[in-house]
């Protein structure tokens, strides 16, 4: 099955599965080529339900907007 170890040939099919969302807050029908990964989950239902998280975390919610410093994320 060539699709079942990751190469450098395959790599960009088997790493970026979509991710689907829907809810207050985000547009229908919309489309982003943001990199999104599970550790921004949490950040991004907390940010639905409106509530702060007591702890430290390493992603961010996908409804704000990415960080405008020149600094990239790597994903």
């Amino acid at each position: 099955e060539p699709f079942r170890a990751v190469t450098t040939t395959n790599a960009y099919q088997v790493m970026w599965p979509p991710l689907f969302m829907r809810g207050p807050g985000f547009t229908p029908g919309a489309v982003s080529d943001r990199p999104v990964t599970s550790v921004d989950l949490l950040p991004t239902i907390a940010d639905v339900v409106g509530v702060e998280i007591p702890w430290e975390v390493d992603g961010t919610s996908v409804l704000q907007p990415p960080a405008d410093d020149g600094t990239q994320r790597l994903v």
